[in-house]
């Protein structure tokens, strides 16, 4: 049950990050070389995001593994987007530690489900 809530919040998040880089992309010239490497990575994020929910909920081999990765590596770049405000992202600035803090927490806690939930599964030899 808490596989497959994580691969829906995945692939949530991945839809989310669609629309969110959708709507910067006319107004990509604009914005910093920082800014924009940091959008295109979000966007490759989401492509990510959206694999490892799909492999997860499917219980496809290295589901776990990849979704994992997708978790540590959007809430490393929320952390530049939103935390350090490297590029544009629709929040409060004084609620940007905050919102960072709390998606490292779903993100390491999440991890941590997904790992004790492969360890109890392998098979030892």
């Amino acid at each position: 049950m808490l596989r497959k809530s994580i691969a829906t919040l995945l692939r949530i998040e991945a839809l989310l990050n669609a629309l969110h880089v959708a709507g910067l992309l006319s107004a990509l010239p604009g914005h910093s070389w920082s800014a924009v490497t940091l959008i295109l990575a979000r966007g490759g994020l989401g492509a990510l995001q959206y694999a490892g929910g799909r492999r997860l909920h499917n219980d496809d081999p290295g589901g776990r593994t990849l979704a994992t990765i997708a978790l540590v590596s959007a809430a490393a770049l929320l952390t530049l987007d939103l935390g350090f405000n490297l590029a544009p992202m629709p929040i409060y600035p004084w609620w940007r530690w905050q919102a960072v803090a709390i998606y490292w927490t779903y993100a390491l806690a999440a991890a941590a489900v997904l790992k004790v939930r492969s360890s109890k599964f392998e098979v030892r030899s």
